[in-house]
C-alpha cells in the first residue's frame, strides 16, 4: 500500500495519478514510488482568497472505489477505518 508524505519530500517526484474529494476539498497526487501527498482547501472566515495547503488525507471523505483503484487503501482496510469511526462516535 501507499504511504503519505511530506509535501517537501515529494519533490523532484514522478506523478503516477491524482483524485480529488467531492465533499473535503482534498486532492491526492500519487507518485510512481508508492507514495502521496494531499493537499486541501483553507477557507478563511473572512475572505474568499483560498489556499490549497498541505493536509492530512481524510479517508473517509474518498470513494472507496477511488481509494482502491488507485492502491491507497483494500476493501478491508476501508471496511475497518468505518468501523473505527462509527465506533468512536457512539
Amino acid at each position: 500500500m501507499y504511504q503519505e508524505i511530506n509535501t517537501m519530500a515529494a519533490s523532484g517526484k514522478t506523478l503516477k495519478a491524482f483524485c480529488c474529494s467531492g465533499t473535503s476539498g482534498q486532492m491526492i497526487m500519487i507518485f510512481n514510488d508508492e507514495t502521496f501527498v494531499t493537499f486541501g482547501v483553507n477557507r478563511p472566515y473572512y475572505s474568499d482568497d483560498y489556499e490549497i495547503i498541505p493536509k492530512k488525507l481524510e479517508w473517509l471523505e474518498f470513494g472507496d472505489e477511488q481509494l482502491i483503484r488507485h492502491g491507497l487503501a483494500t476493501q478491508a482496510e476501508i471496511d475497518s477505518r468505518r468501523a473505527d469511526f462509527i465506533a468512536s462516535h457512539r
